[in-house]
């Protein structure tokens, strides 16, 4: 069996590496020192469509392959984790679940904003009790023609710099996943949570007072 990389993602190899020496490494101690990957990075990782990675084109993305952008994540990796963990929230989850799972609609709102950079996704799962669906505490009322999301999320990665929130909460028909723009009433942060590494990622709690969210935030 041929494993060797195709000529494309060889390339695409080069030009992350070229990438991660040019602008991460030469930030990577500076981002550990103030526990943040800067905007400016991230409008440069945006302008090569690294955030839109596995993003089609049809909504503003680079869709690469799955190879390629491993091949991302790992060169960017090499030069600093905080960078490649962003990336990857923002890349294989909150767009990805937007992608497989949003309507119409949601991908036409979401999906560019969030490839060229102007929404960086966060991914609001854990709770400080509950690491899995059926254990879940955090409720959505029906409110409506939407629904009120109470209850507190752990342990959110992006949460400092996020646009858009990927929410999972218990609605009466079960575990639902919710979309919630950073702005949106009654959505706090709680004070950061330290690490030992990885310092650059912007990790909070995520309080939902009453947040309101109309029936076509559903995922």
């Amino acid at each position: 069996m041929h494993f060797a990389f195709t000529e494309e993602q060889a390339m695409f190899r080069d030009m992350f590496a070229d990438f991660a020496a040019k602008e991460v490494e030469p930030r990577a101690e500076h981002m550990a020192d103030e526990e943040a990957v800067p905007a400016s990075l991230l409008k440069k990782a945006a302008a090569q469509g690294f955030l839109g990675a596995l993003t089609p084109e049809d909504y503003g993305g680079a869709a690469l392959d799955p190879m390629s952008y491993i091949l991302l994540l790992e060169e960017i990796a090499k030069s600093d984790m905080s960078t490649a963990m962003v990336l990857h929230i923002h890349n294989s989850l909150a767009s990805r679940a937007i992608l497989l799972c949003g309507s119409e609609a949601q991908k036409e709102e979401w999906l560019p904003a969030l490839a060229e950079g102007s929404a960086i996704g966060a991914w609001a799962f854990a709770e400080p009790d509950a690491i899995s669906l059926g254990s879940m505490k955090a409720t959505a009322r029906p409110d409506g023609d939407g629904y009120t999301l109470h209850g507190t999320k752990a342990w959110v990665s992006n949460a400092g710099i996020a646009g858009l929130y990927v929410i999972f909460a218990v609605a009466p028909e079960g575990p639902t996943a919710f979309l919630a723009p950073a702005d949106a009433e009654g959505l706090k942060l709680g004070q950061r949570d330290k690490t030992l590494g990885m310092r650059g990622v912007q990790i909070h709690p995520v309080y939902l007072n009453d947040v309101a969210v109309p029936a076509e935030n559903v995922l």
